[in-house]
């Protein structure tokens, strides 16, 4: 952090475990915290000139697993950017995620995108139509378990915190009961993914749905078409003859 500091006049952003909190608030349960903890911390971002971009969320990404006078809360993950940051994302908003296979809870950072009119012709009309109608079966079919998926990490978060609020077995034992649904709620989307992708040699327990977008794209691309016969068997190749041709076919 010192060199990067030290040799960019860009814009900086650090984040991730940094396995240390920078005062007592930061901390719930254990030994008190001491000067010894903090200070190399605190001297660390002073001298690269990056502050923490703050958070939603609780305030505790990590938990040591256990329950009642055992239990220890602390933020060890943060986000922190320097001033040009800042400047150039003022809109940054920084999360705290549910845990879930883990005992920390990963940081997001979200920035609004611009939100621009799309103007399309009759054809791309089409299959924006198109894929609504597919969405609504894929729905049906896997249930809409992207959003059962929201609705399970907002419900982690409010046992998360009456867990941090009190650290009984009882509430240990409901924060592991919506993991668990949230666990299986994973799985399905596993699965879709898997399927939508046509991916049989997958191997479980090894999900990347980065991956999977980015194959399932490569296979529309491919897909593409680059030329359609009309009724007449003339081949049409440029693309408004192509849109005009779909949309007659349609009329028809």
């Amino acid at each position: 952090m010192y060199n990067l500091a030290s040799d960019t006049t860009l814009p900086c952003l650090v984040g991730g475990d940094f396995n240390v909190i920078v005062d007592e608030e930061e901390k719930y349960g254990g030994l008190p915290v001491t000067l010894n903890e903090v200070k190399d911390f605190r001297h660390c971002n002073h001298t690269c000139n990056i502050t923490d971009l703050g958070y939603k969320g609780s305030i505790f990404t990590w938990w040591n697993g256990r329950a009642l006078d055992e239990c220890v809360f602390k933020r060890l993950d943060r986000c922190l950017g320097n001033f040009k940051f800042q400047q150039l994302f003022p809109g940054r908003e920084v999360s705290h995620l549910i845990k879930l296979g883990s005992d920390h809870s990963p940081p997001l950072v979200v920035k609004d995108n611009w939100k621009t009119d799309v103007v399309a012709n009759s054809f791309i009309t089409f299959n924006v139509k198109l894929k609504k109608v597919l969405s609504q079966w894929s729905k049906t079919t896997y249930g809409d378990f992207f959003h059962t998926i929201t609705n399970l990490e907002e419900v982690i978060k409010t046992h998360e915190a009456l867990f941090e609020a009190d650290p009984s077995h009882a509430n240990r034992e409901k924060l592991q009961k919506v993991q668990a649904e949230m666990t299986r709620a994973l799985h399905i989307e596993e699965e879709y993914w898997k399927q939508k992708s046509g991916m049989t040699w997958f191997q479980d327990c090894d999900k990347n749905s980065k991956f999977f977008h980015a194959h399932v794209k490569g296979r529309r691309k491919m897909l593409q078409l680059k030329r359609i016969q009309n009724y007449q068997g003339q081949w049409l190749e440029t693309e408004h003859e192509i849109i005009e041709e779909a949309v007659r076919f349609y009329q028809a």
